[in-house]
């Protein structure tokens, strides 16, 4: 089970306070590292730090916007000056966008793509300057079924999904000889206080548990393992892979 300690590992999580994020952000801690937690809210930020804190671990809150690529470098370096060093990074930070494909216009378009596609870019590349010169890192990238599943309404947000599974294998390939994993986790439907609302309707709930294998709604609890998984030693030897946590529903999308 050593493999999978992450005690004094430094580990960025984008999107840290909600949702995914701040399960992920606990998770890791509770595993044994110390996380900068990122958001564009510091409050927020601060609040789940003084979680972190509680569970016996370092927490650097910083508020950042994550489509702005500047802040990658501000926030990477902060990061390992304060914290002294960046084993891993978690590109979580994510929007969706529910709009019928005749009705995308532009400004969605770009919005969607620069957070969801450009920002995971990018703050891969800050985190991959430092931790080339450290003896290398992983990068998690939260990629999405949708990436690889049509949906209703979801072109933009399936586009940059798609996106972030092919960055994922590109960054692999390229940063490989410099010791650093790249791999991304796809989660299914999960539970979040996004779509909590919608899913209390009965029928909008049957539909969607009636295309996944495990018969329920994902929780983002479902998500601390696997990137555990992907954020330590054991997974030492997997780049460009793209992990689906999703119940099954990757199987397929008819009614089972």
């Amino acid at each position: 089970m050593a493999n999978f300690d992450l005690r004094d590992h430094v580990v960025l999580v984008t999107g840290g306070t909600k949702g995914i994020g701040r399960e992920l952000v606990l998770g890791l801690a509770r595993a044994g590292a110390n996380v900068t937690i990122v958001s564009r809210n510091q409050e927020q930020c601060d609040a789940i730090a003084c979680e972190v804190r509680k569970i016996g671990r370092t927490a650097l809150p910083l508020a950042a916007d994550v489509s702005n690529v500047s802040e990658a470098k501000r926030v990477v370096d902060e990061t390992a000056r304060v914290l002294g060093k960046l084993d891993v990074i978690i590109n979580n930070a994510g929007i969706n966008s529910v709009v019928d494909a005749l009705n995308v216009n532009e400004d969605e378009w770009d919005r969607v793509l620069d957070i969801n596609l450009k920002a995971a870019f990018f703050w891969s590349q800050a985190a991959a300057m430092v931790m080339k010169t450290n003896g290398g890192g992983k990068i998690v990238n939260i990629s999405s079924v949708g990436g690889i599943i049509g949906e209703n309404k979801m072109a933009a947000y399936a586009a940059s999904k798609a996106g972030v599974i092919s960055i994922t294998k590109s960054l692999a390939r390229e940063w490989g000889r410099f010791n650093i994993c790249v791999n991304s986790l796809a989660p299914g439907y999960v539970r979040t206080e996004m779509n909590d609302e919608a899913l209390q309707e009965e029928h909008i709930y049957k539909s969607i548990v009636s295309t996944i294998p495990l018969r329920r709604i994902g929780e983002a609890k479902d998500l601390i393992g696997p990137a555990i998984f992907l954020a330590s030693h054991a997974s030492d030897f997997i780049t460009g892979h793209t992990l689906f946590v999703d119940g099954g529903r990757a199987t397929g999308v008819a009614r089972l």
